[in-house]
């Protein structure tokens, strides 16, 4: 029977005996909930008996996960099991998601099974005929239909499979806090505390994730950036040690060359000329910033 109120539609189905059907799981709900901000939807555990997910296709949705809150966003797979609280909030202007809920003997195993992460970002797109096709079928419990719905519903994890949504929101993390680091290079005030205020993490997090996605602290790579910038400048253009300074987020070309000694061994105008007039004797003529840095020595910034 397909109900129907404001701001909420979904499809359910009509009572079964599962001794007459025999089958692992059985499809006891499906629909399509859109809601606007500040909607929230909860239900107890004790009224909670269905295992299942949903799957945000646009705006973007708060869901309570045990001690945290988790944001989906459109893409977002988020799985939730019979007993457990339920709990989401929307916090866009208009939110979509599709839900489907499952009962039956073996329902909470089979989700259990594909070891999906409880939050995942589908690698696949959103499988709307199949869901269109189980929606029509929702009204027919003949054995035949209540089977298929059960394959319907398979087929439609498949579609679910995708990325950890933590592992990929560390990736997220990263990505960003690069782009600061590249676009902030010339920004004296760069540092891990300029990418945590920005970033919204502690120290202690920010560093855990680069050591385990770059294998390096936030600290070691700005000044390994700003290394291959100022060699880069000094070995290749013609602008003055103050100005390269500046563009690598040093306040005084004092401060940049004590920086470049550390690496190099020689201080920022001794380095200039040292590279100078190893391309004046090279065949082939100006080497490239990468390769002066290259064979600057290490190429790694010096601790300051």
């Amino acid at each position: 029977m397909k109900k129907q109120r404001k701001g909420f539609y979904h499809f359910s189905q009509a009572g079964f005996v599962e001794s007459e059907v025999p089958v692992p799981f059985y499809v006891n709900g499906t629909g399509i909930s859109q809601s606007a901000r500040g909607k929230i939807e909860q239900k107890r555990g004790i009224l909670n008996q269905s295992s299942g997910f949903l799957w945000v296709l646009s705006g973007t949705l708060e869901i309570y996960d045990g001690p945290k809150l988790v944001t989906a966003e459109p893409g977002h797979v988020c799985f939730s099991l019979a007993g457990e609280d339920l709990w989401h909030r929307v916090l866009s202007e208009e939110c979509t998601f599709r839900w489907l809920t499952l009962a039956g003997p073996l329902a909470e195993a089979v989700l259990l099974s594909y070891r999906y992460s409880r939050h995942q970002i589908a690698g696949n797109p959103y499988p709307e005929k199949l869901f269109r096709r189980l929606d029509a079928l929702m009204n027919n419990d003949s054995p035949l239909y209540t089977r298929i719905k059960s394959a319907i519903a398979l087929e439609i994890l498949a579609y679910a499979a995708g990325d950890d949504w933590h592992a990929s929101e560390n990736l997220r993390t990263i990505d960003n806090a690069l782009t600061l680091i590249r676009s902030n290079l010339s920004n004296p005030e760069l540092g891990v505390a300029f990418l945590c205020e920005r970033l919204n993490l502690s120290p202690a997090t920010l560093n855990r994730l680069f050591q385990r996605q770059l294998d390096c602290s936030p600290g070691r790579l700005i000044l390994d950036r700003r290394l291959q910038l100022g060699m880069g400048l000094l070995a290749g253009s013609d602008q003055s040690i103050a100005e390269i300074a500046g563009k690598c987020g040093f306040r005084n070309s004092k401060t940049f060359s004590r920086f470049i000694r550390r690496a190099t061994g020689f201080n920022a105008r001794e380095y200039r000329l040292r590279k100078r007039a190893e391309n004046n004797t090279s065949p082939t003529g100006a080497l490239s910033a990468g390769a002066a840095a290259a064979e600057a020595g290490t190429g790694r910034a010096p601790r300051i």
